[in-house]
């Protein structure tokens, strides 16, 4: 584990309203699950999706440091939210490992490609 992750026990990613990140996902998200880490981050709708969909942390309007101290103290008052979180990030993890997600990727760059070659199936070696 990298030494800012073992340090951490929360993951940040709390940007303001840009397009770049109201429509993807940071990869810091798929990061933070593989640590265990609960994620908070700025209340944007396909964030707050992910978030919402592995119960993983909790959503900020961004540019609001207040609301983010306001998890902290809530994380810190009722440890058991903050441990919930964590477990959830570390049992969502295996959905997004190459493993899993490799398959689906070379299939999108096949359609993207309009190749109509045999689907073979996908091999990780890492």
């Amino acid at each position: 584990m990298p030494p800012h992750y073992r340090r951490a026990d929360v993951g940040l990613a709390l940007c303001e309203p840009h397009p770049n990140h109201m429509g993807s996902l940071l990869t810091k998200f798929y990061e933070y699950l593989h640590y265990g880490l609960p994620i908070i981050c700025s209340d944007f709708p396909r964030w707050r999706r992910f978030v919402e969909q592995h119960a993983c942390g909790a959503v900020v309007p961004p540019g609001e440091p207040g609301a983010v101290l306001d998890v902290l103290d809530a994380w810190q008052a009722h440890p058991e939210r903050y441990r919930e979180c964590a477990e959830n990030a570390r049992a969502a993890a295996p959905k997004y490992r190459w493993e899993t997600m490799s398959e689906r990727l070379v299939n999108l760059y096949r359609r993207l490609l309009n190749d109509s070659s045999p689907k073979e199936p996908v091999t990780g070696s890492r």
